[in-house]
Formats: structure tokens, C-alpha cells, sequence
């Protein structure tokens, strides 16, 4: 398992660059949870207190607009959600639903803060992923 979760850590791009003591740190702080097509398991203006990694299948990122839903984005395989939330007291910018079955690394807030103390490559990494959102 633990295997496992170094891979799919090392498949994502916000953790590109970290040495393998800091991944292995984080595969301590990770779990793994499947979502369920058609789950909406992120929502916009909610307060969230975790981020996630994908680890397979795939998601759409929208907002809500009066009674409009807008796609921002569809998401994938090594790609994070839920980050920006982190720098903005877990207040969620948009929602997240699942368009299949997918496989997720949950990443706890409290854990983020403790991975970032030990490794400042993360927090440049995670900053150059808020900045890319942040523009599109």
C-alpha cells in the first residue's frame, strides 16, 4: 500500500521535484477513498478541510451561476483539487463532481501545513498551481 501511495504521490504534478523523504512523510498523511460517479464532493462557499490528489478517473469543476451550472474545468489522473481552499480559511471557490468512478488521495489541511514545514519545494510547487488557477 504504502508502495502504492508513493507512486500516485510521485504521478502528481504539485508534488513534482520533493525529495523521497518528504513524499514518504506524506504517504503517512494521505487516504486513499473512492468517489462515486455523479458524487458532487466538493461544493462551492463550503468550508473544506482537505484537498485531494487523482489518482484515476476524471472530474468537472464548475461554479454556480443563479440557477447555471459553468464548467471551469475537467480534471484527471495526477492532477490536485481542493488546494486553493487551504489559502483561503477552507472556503471552496467552486464544486467538484465526479463525471466517473474515481480513486482520490485525501490530503488533510492540518497535514498539508506540517508537509510544507518540512519541504519548501511543496510550497513553491503549490503556489505556482494557485497562480495557474488563479489566471484560467
Amino acid at each position: 500500500l504504502r508502495a502504492q501511495r508513493l507512486d500516485r504521490l510521485r504521478s502528481c504534478a504539485v508534488f513534482a521535484g520533493l525529495e523521497t523523504h518528504a513524499l514518504k512523510a506524506l504517504c503517512e498523511c494521505v487516504q486513499e477513498r473512492t468517489i462515486h460517479a455523479g458524487e458532487e464532493f466538493i461544493r462551492q462557499d463550503d468550508i473544506g478541510d482537505r484537498c485531494f490528489m487523482v489518482a484515476s478517473g476524471h472530474a468537472v469543476v464548475f461554479q454556480r451561476a443563479q440557477d447555471e451550472e459553468v464548467l471551469l474545468s475537467t480534471v484527471g489522473p495526477g492532477e490536485c483539487l481542493g488546494e486553493l481552499g487551504y489559502f483561503s480559511d477552507g472556503r471552496r471557490s467552486a464544486s467538484v463532481r465526479a463525471h466517473e468512478d474515481m480513486e482520490v488521495l485525501e490530503l488533510y489541511y492540518t497535514d498539508l501545513q506540517r508537509i510544507l514545514e518540512i519541504t519548501p519545494r511543496l510550497a513553491q510547487n503549490l503556489l505556482e498551481l494557485v497562480t495557474k488557477r488563479r489566471r484560467r
